[in-house]
């Protein structure tokens, strides 16, 4: 199987990740956000092959505020987002900020998903790693679900996954990764909806899963939408 035809089966219409970042300042300008008036709060997984996308998302909406994980969940929490919430530029008396936010996963040449190649490794690699951890350990049936103080991101990974899991369900790792961007939507959702003073500031979410292909990253995007001056607006991608 051919990477696009694997891109196609799993995650049918994805968008290259740079038209992605380009399209979220088209559909954001006419509502009022712009690099100078708006905050990007990004959270994709720690990996270093995540940052590419990362990069153009600075390049076209200016410094970001980090939130980024392992498997891109939103572990910076209430805490996190309330400050985060204290710093975005005030025009017009409004302030704006902008969720970027999701999973991501490898897909080699040969169509392999969870596989991609790495800057002067031999071979193919892993992506995303935590999670193919954590469904080695569904695999191999020990399966340890305590708060560990020295692996606290993993940890709350399997605490926030397993819930989402049907009972003695073993998924294979696209499924696993849909089922992050879920969580990662909901959390977002949640943690903005806590945190956030709608009646002075502005916001957008955008939520997808990252996909690494032979020579590019792609964006399979979710529905994307805005809410301004209190009103949702949905977003064309």
């Amino acid at each position: 199987m051919s990477f696009e035809t694997a891109l196609t089966e799993h995650f049918d219409g994805a968008v290259e990740g740079e038209t992605f970042v380009d399209r979220t300042l088209e559909v954001l300008q006419p509502l009022g956000f712009t690099q100078e008036n708006t905050l990007p709060m990004v959270s994709f997984c720690r990996d270093e092959v995540c940052r590419p996308l990362v990069r153009k998302i600075l390049r076209t909406w200016g410094e970001t505020f980090e939130m980024s994980a392992l498997a891109g969940m939103l572990f910076a929490g209430q805490t996190g987002f309330a400050a985060a919430h204290t710093h975005a530029p005030i025009e017009g008396g409004r302030e704006r900020y902008l969720y970027i936010a999701g999973p991501h996963i490898g897909i080699s040449e040969d169509g392999q998903t969870g596989k991609m190649k790495r800057f002067k490794r031999p071979g193919l690699s892993t992506a995303c790693g935590a999670l193919a951890a954590f469904l080695a350990e569904i695999e191999s049936g020990h399966l340890d679900t305590e708060l560990k103080h020295y692996d606290p991101e993993q940890s709350l990974i399997k605490a926030r996954l397993l819930p989402k899991m049907g009972w003695g369900e073993l998924p294979d790792l696209v499924r696993l990764t849909k089922l992050s961007h879920e969580v990662v939507r909901e959390d977002l959702e949640c943690l903005v909806g806590n945190t956030i003073d709608a009646d002075k500031a502005d916001y957008a979410i955008f939520t997808g899963i990252q996909v690494h292909g032979p020579d590019k990253d792609w964006i399979w995007p979710a529905p994307a939408y805005a809410m301004v001056n209190g009103e949702r607006k949905d977003l064309p991608l």
